[in-house]
Parts: structure tokens; C-alpha cells; sequence
């Protein structure tokens, strides 16, 4: 049976570090790269739905404040860092993780050289 959506809701979790101060009680525009690591599906309990999307900070963030644009690095595990570096190359993570572990030899020697 198909559920009725009436809402689709993100929820962001996640830190930066940046390199200025905000201001409080300030508006910015953010820009972010996340993963949806979650979804879930709540009842209204009216035969409704809301689809919410749970979404954990990746990579770099932007923060717009009136066109002065303030930049940081999303805090996470090397791990995290690593998917979404791996996204922004459009590849599949699970697909590029076998070919890693499968060549692990020639990468880890590869490395070891730079």
C-alpha cells in the first residue's frame, strides 16, 4: 500500500571547524556537502506521512554571510572523509572499496612513495 508524504524533512547532524566568528542572532546561507545516512517514515496519525531524511556532514562548508564567503572542513572520522571524497568522484563507495582492498598491495606501495 502506498503511504501518503506530506512532508519531506532533512534533519542535519554534524560539526565544522571554521576560521571566523559568527555573529549571533545573524542569518548566513550554508553551503555543505552530507550523506543521508537514515531515513523514516512517520505517521501523523491522519493517514499522512512525513518522510524525513537524516543527513550527516561531509567535506567542506560555506558559509554566506552577504557575499562574504566564510569556508571550513566538516569534522568527522578519516573514514567519513573518505566516502565523500570518494562521492565526489561520482564513484560507488562499495564498488571502489573492493577494488581498493583488491589492489591494497600496489596502493599501500604507491603511497609509501609520495
Amino acid at each position: 500500500m502506498d503511504k501518503k508524504i506530506n512532508e519531506k524533512i532533512i534533519k542535519i547532524t554534524g560539526s565544522a571547524n571554521i576560521q571566523e566568528q559568527l555573529k549571533q542572532d545573524h542569518d548566513y546561507i550554508l553551503g555543505i556537502s552530507a550523506n543521508c545516512v537514515d531515513t523514516l517514515l512517520k505517521s501523523n496519525q491522519d493517514g499522512t506521512h512525513n518522510l524525513i531524511y537524516k543527513l550527516r556532514l561531509l567535506g567542506e562548508v560555506t558559509i554566506d554571510d552577504k557575499g562574504k564567503k566564510i569556508r571550513g572542513k566538516a569534522k568527522g572520522s578519516f573514514s567519513q572523509k573518505w566516502r565523500w571524497a570518494v562521492d565526489q568522484y561520482g564513484e560507488d563507495y562499495d564498488l571502489f572499496m573492493g577494488k581498493m582492498l583488491a589492489n591494497r598491495d600496489q596502493i599501500i606501495e604507491f603511497v609509501n612513495k609520495l
